[in-house]
């Protein structure tokens, strides 16, 4: 609808010899009653024509000839605001366009099929998943469905740090714990890992290989053997995990490639060659400050040893070699500060300034009896995505973890996520999906009809004129504005868009359900209410599937 809207005023700009401005922008108006798009075509005209926004507004409006299928009329608002409102028939021919092709209903070309990498969750594999994993995963899958549906290729992937000291801190961790079997007395060593886990692993392996694991002569001899047992089975662990939160990826990337396959050498060599790298105190430096960093940062530190920095920038530029056109990132708040120097390595390397884009989300905070919980394992506080998905399931557990924008703290209602009433969001949204199959379980169940006649391409053939009330029109409104929401979700990579819409095209629905008879005498209008049913039936699910949530038929 915004590309069609767009192409009128750039036909009508061209009848009256102006010049196409070079940000012309057409938007759905906060408020309604200002019609049902808003353009600042008369503002960005002002210069070049040097006219007054209102006047070139006034002449614009006045020189709109009437169109079919598109717009009913156009208004003048502020300083010089064109507003549009569009012909009842759009709305209607919308929901038919929805019924006779719902596959392709929220999909769009705005990707044009290019390739996009969204890398997400890539929890180093030293723990299981808690609650922040859960929003990232939640973030990063989501992301990925809508980029998908706005036309891109995409590639969901998991970057392992499997590499450097804290998988070597991480095999210490699990040999003492195997020890403490064996001897109590074992100490541990200073900032291990100290999680329960652990332990368990460490059982595990006694009771399938018994006590012999370490030489009591040479115990660093076994580290090899802990360090790659602990993070296979961390690995295995957080794979579990998210499987029952319903993400999968398409690949899974060791960092240990990067130094196996020569990787990092050829990366700080690449930014070598562009003159982006010094010397000084011993250390090898980025001038990361040129490229819009706040300092310069440490590449290869004075022992020679490379800063976790250097493998991230060789980990892009392979990602970047591998021919994908975009990269997305889904970050921790505390990578706040890591994302202008990601950016300037990327400026460096000479690729194109929007080809890395970073989500950075915030914490969130479970609150239970209206009081923060405060995580404990030995309390069996939920620390752990797979008991939060436990205790309310990962519909539930996703949608509260979307339904807020990324960059904002997100406190997680467990009494709310618990409740199966209006009061839980994904409940009221899935609800919609399932009172309108109702209607039709209904429908059928009274046999007067077949099965065929509530598919959706038969639907389509309805009399849409017959939807007349106020409340109707509302919801063909909701049904034809969902396919350009969705896009524009996608273009900003905001999930949580497609959420809130999800729960205004309920509440419409669900007010209208009580005040219509959906299944009445007047056999056409009972059709043009069955259409509408399904449409809304069809978008809620659809919506509900970009977000990774199922749509039960019945609750």
């Amino acid at each position: 609808m915004e590309e069609r809207l767009r192409a009128r005023i750039l036909e009508r700009l061209d009848e009256l010899g102006w010049p196409a401005p070079g940000e012309l922008a057409v938007e759905r108006p906060r408020d309604p009653a200002h019609g049902d798009w808003s353009s600042n075509v008369a503002l960005a005209l002002a210069k070049p024509l040097r006219r007054a926004p209102r006047a070139i507004a006034e002449e614009l409006a006045r020189a709109w000839q009437p169109e079919p299928g598109l717009v009913d009329s156009v208004e003048v608002a502020g300083p010089g605001f064109v507003n549009f409102r569009l012909r009842p028939d759009v709305y209607a021919s919308a929901l038919r366009k929805l019924l006779l092709d719902p596959d392709a209903y929220l999909r769009s070309d705005a990707g044009r099929g290019s390739s996009v990498i969204v890398e997400f969750v890539s929890s180093n594999p030293t723990g299981p998943l808690h609650i922040g994993h859960g929003r990232n995963a939640a973030l990063g899958d989501a992301v990925a469905s809508l980029l998908e549906a706005a036309g891109w290729s995409v590639t969901r992937e998991y970057y392992f740090n499997d590499a450097g000291n804290q998988m070597e801190t991480l095999g210490r961790s699990l040999q003492a714990r195997y020890s403490q079997l064996l001897d109590p007395s074992t100490s541990f060593p200073e900032g291990g890992y100290e999680g329960e886990y652990l332990v368990r692993i460490a059982e595990e392996l006694r009771a399938e290989l018994g006590d012999g694991l370490i030489d009591a002569s040479d115990p660093a001899a076994s580290l090899p053997f802990f360090q790659a047992r602990a993070a296979a089975v961390m690995v295995e662990s957080i794979r579990a995990d998210l499987e029952v939160f319903g993400v999968r990826f398409d690949s899974w990337f060791n960092e240990s490639c990067l130094y196996q396959e020569g990787l990092v050498e050829r990366a700080l060599e690449r930014l070598r060659d562009r003159g982006a790298v010094y010397e000084s105190q011993g250390a090898v430096w980025f001038r990361s400050s040129a490229y819009g960093d706040s300092d310069d940062r440490v590449l290869v530190k004075s022992s020679g040893h490379p800063t976790y920095f250097l493998p991230d920038v060789a980990y892009h530029m392979d990602k970047h070699e591998r021919g994908f056109a975009r990269a997305v990132n889904v970050w921790g708040a505390d990578h706040h500060g890591y994302v202008p120097r990601m950016q300037a390595a990327m400026a460096a390397l000479g690729y194109e300034p929007d080809w890395l884009h970073c989500i950075v989300y915030q914490a969130v905070t479970l609150l239970e009896g209206g009081e923060a919980v405060k995580l404990s394992t030995r309390k069996a506080r939920f620390v752990t995505l797979r008991e939060l998905v436990q205790e309310v399931g990962a519909a539930v557990a996703r949608y509260f973890l979307l339904m807020r924008r990324a960059d904002t703290h997100l406190n997680f209602d467990l009494d709310v996520a618990r409740a199966q009433s209006d009061e839980n969001p994904v409940y009221y949204v899935q609800y919609a999906h399932a009172r309108s199959q109702s209607v039709f379980t209904r429908l059928l169940a009274a046999g007067a009809h077949d099965a065929r006649d509530t598919e959706p391409g038969r639907l389509a053939g309805a009399n849409l004129e017959r939807l007349i009330l106020p409340r109707e029109g509302d919801l063909l409104k909701l049904l034809a504005e969902f396919p350009d929401l969705v896009r524009e979700a996608a273009v900003a990579r905001e999930p949580h868009r497609v959420a809130g819409f999800l729960e205004r095209l309920a509440k419409e629905f669900h007010i209208w359900y009580h005040e219509v008879r959906i299944l009445g005498e007047d056999v056409e209008l009972m059709r043009a209410r069955l259409a509408l049913a399904r449409g809304v039936q069809i978008a809620v699910r659809r919506g509900l599937g970009l977000l990774g949530i199922s749509a039960p038929e019945a609750m």
